[in-house]
């Protein structure tokens, strides 16, 4: 999990870095000309020049828009980069080698109008299970066919697995294996291979359905919850209905969980809460609609860990604080608005 985020760390990092080289760059010159150089800039900036001294200000959030528009262009998919299975190759075999997560990014869930795919996808399971591969080239191709959201390739990651007595090759797929996510076909092998009592692969697998937020995965890992008979379902793992991302499909069977308000339906409200606004809003729904105390406060448990925080959820926080007349849902109002300011203050204190 941690290498995936890694992009989005090299990004930011990127993003500020080209920031105050730009800004360097208009002080020192005060004139248009830089300006217009400052795309160029940031390439020269990729290419080795000596990081700027941060002493700046912060970047404004219009400019940090703009910036993360400009490295989500620079990361295309490898469709656009490549024209054939040998060029890919080549460039994923030099990538690995620094773990160039940028590179990796771009073979992230292709569709399926690539023609020379299949081709690079067998050349990279062939270097992924050859001896002469390091550590960090194989898991560097694992993830790879990971995050392709490739069925296939996902089944090279299992049976890679189940075939090798290799611990650090074995604990390498597992990794891998965490960061899947694809269609319901992936979803439905990632089903066929949760009857095993291998528990390491099983909550491999538990966690690339989980990066799944359909309603065919929602309603997977909540009948193996189930099957668990432990009302934490995975949560303590950051895996499981409590921690996944639903789309809006889902929704109906959330709220019909969340609304038995047995134990494990306090997964059900994490999950919609991940949603962001629209989950929030359908679980003060779900408060408003019940008077019980106690079946309230067994819903929210951890709830707030998953409520996003932004002006959108403040406005609407503060209309619940002033209009419901249900103590429940006003005191998890107030919670979240504590919280909100919280998280503020502490951002404003790491600006300074």
């Amino acid at each position: 999990m941690i290498k995936k985020l890694g992009v989005l760390i090299v990004l930011v990092v990127l993003a500020i870095g080209v920031f105050f080289m730009t800004q360097s760059k208009e002080q020192n010159a005060g004139t248009k000309t830089a300006q217009n150089n400052s795309s160029q800039d940031s390439s020269d900036y990729n290419s080795d020049q000596t990081k700027p001294s941060s002493t700046y200000s912060p970047l404004s959030e219009q400019e940090e828009d703009e910036y993360e528009d400009i490295f989500d262009e620079e990361i295309r998919p490898a469709t656009e980069l490549y024209s054939n299975a040998t060029d890919a190759f080549n460039a994923v075999v030099k990538a690995a080698t620094d773990y160039d997560d940028i590179v990796l990014e771009q073979f992230a869930e292709l569709d399926d109008s690539c023609s020379w795919c299949p081709e690079f996808y067998k050349s990279i399971s062939e270097e992924l299970l050859s001896a002469s591969s390091s550590q960090n080239d194989k898991s560097y191709y694992a993830e790879l066919l990971a995050i392709t959201g490739k069925t296939d390739n996902v089944k090279t990651l299992v049976d890679a697995y189940k075939g090798s007595e290799n611990k650090d090759d074995q604990e390498l797929y597992i990794e891998a294996l965490e960061l899947s996510a694809g269609s319901d076909d992936l979803v439905e092998y990632f089903g066929e291979q949760l009857d095993t009592e291998d528990q390491v692969l099983k909550e491999s697998v538990i966690a690339g359905i989980t990066n799944h937020g359909s309603k065919k995965s929602v309603e997977m890992l909540y009948n193996e919850t189930l099957k668990s008979g432990d009302s934490d379902g995975f949560y303590n793992l950051g895996i499981g209905v409590g921690e996944i991302i639903p789309e809006k499909e889902a929704f109906p069977f959330l709220i019909e969980k969340a609304k038995t308000a047995d134990q494990y339906s306090h997964l059900a409200v994490k999950a919609l809460l991940n949603d962001g606004d629209e989950g929030l809003k359908e679980v003060f729904s779900i408060l408003e609609s019940n008077n019980d105390s106690n079946t309230n406060q067994k819903l929210l448990v951890d709830a707030i860990d998953h409520v996003s925080f932004d002006e959108e959820t403040e406005s609407y926080i503060d209309g619940i604080i002033s209009n419901s007349s249900n103590s429940d849902v006003v005191k998890f109002a107030k919670e979240i608005k504590d919280e909100m300011a919280y998280e503020f203050e502490e951002d404003e204190d790491e600006d300074f």
